[in-house]
């Protein structure tokens, strides 16, 4: 896809994208710069989407309560 950026330096998420990466109004994105582009992600955590108090572990993030019950399940 293709889009132009406006006066303001502003570009639009085409909606097919943001319904398949379920990106929605208020959402927080992360922008990058990787390999002479732009990366733009969804913050929050991988498995339950939590944006608050997501962290980084091995590159992904995730929330409190994730990494709370993923190590919960490996101490078993």
């Amino acid at each position: 896809m293709k889009r132009q950026l406006d006066k303001l330096g502003r570009l639009v998420i085409p909606i097919e994208m943001r319904k398949e990466l379920n990106i929605n109004p208020g959402d927080e994105l992360n922008m990058m710069i990787m390999s002479g582009g732009i990366f733009i992600e969804k913050r929050g955590c991988i498995f339950c989407g939590r944006t608050h108090a997501a962290i980084y572990y091995g590159g992904i993030q995730l929330c409190e309560f994730c990494l709370n019950s993923i190590n919960e399940q490996a101490a078993k």
